[in-house]
């Protein structure tokens, strides 16, 4: 009885494991990238990219094309969701106070974006 009981709240355990591990409080206001190390076809300067989020919304400035959408996680990544509902995956390297350091990868090379909290 243990054993079926056992079974049937594992999946339930996995997917909950499975969730965001970001607080998306956390991601909320103005970010301004700082720096840009490899290299990636949206990027053109660190300096001129502006990221907001503002509750389940984000607005993406100063890359190739402006984007805005909704944004979701799922682990340690980042959805972008633009209004034609395709999905950008970000894998964020760190956030720790007001400095955010995201992973654009490549094709598996590394594309980091560094970006400051603004407000």
């Amino acid at each position: 009885m243990f054993v079926r009981i056992l079974f049937l709240f594992l999946p339930l355990l996995f997917l909950s494991s499975c969730g965001s591990t970001f607080d998306r409080n956390a991601f909320q206001g103005e970010w301004q990238g700082v720096s840009f190390e490899g290299q990636h076809p949206i990027i053109l300067s660190a300096e001129h990219v502006r990221m907001r989020f503002s509750g389940e919304q984000f607005e993406m400035t100063g890359t190739v094309s402006d984007v805005k959408g909704h944004f979701r996680f799922m682990g340690n990544t980042l959805y972008l969701i633009n209004e034609q509902e395709v999905e950008l995956p970000i894998a964020v390297k760190s956030l720790e106070g007001d400095t955010l350091v995201l992973n654009f990868n490549r094709m598996g090379e590394p594309a980091l974006l560094k970006l400051s909290r603004v407000r």
